[in-house]
């Protein structure tokens, strides 16, 4: 995938209560902070798909890499431990 890269840490103190003993970053958090990064993030913004593919531990170091096509949807893909965490499209609400 070309496009944006960006690098930052997931981590909640919501992940301490989301399966106690083995704590994992809740999906709505990860989708979150997903969209907050994308180009998209100044509208508001409707989730065309999303596929959440493995758990993500809080305190992961991950990588958002995402395009923006000719009709405005936005591909992305998470990886962490150059693995494919999340993947999904977003576009602007109401766009095509």
């Amino acid at each position: 995938m070309t496009g944006t890269t960006q690098h930052f840490v997931a981590d909640s103190p919501a992940c301490a209560d989301h399966f106690p003993g083995a704590p994992l970053m809740p999906g709505a958090l990860l989708l979150d902070e997903i969209l907050r990064r994308l180009p998209l993030a100044s509208t508001p913004v409707s989730v065309r798909h999303v596929k959440f593919r493995r758990p993500v531990p809080p305190g992961t170091a991950v990588v958002l890499e995402h395009v923006v096509d000719d009709a405005g949807a936005c591909r992305f893909v998470l990886r962490a431990d150059d693995e494919v965490a999340v993947e999904g499209v977003a576009a602007a609400a109401g766009a095509g």
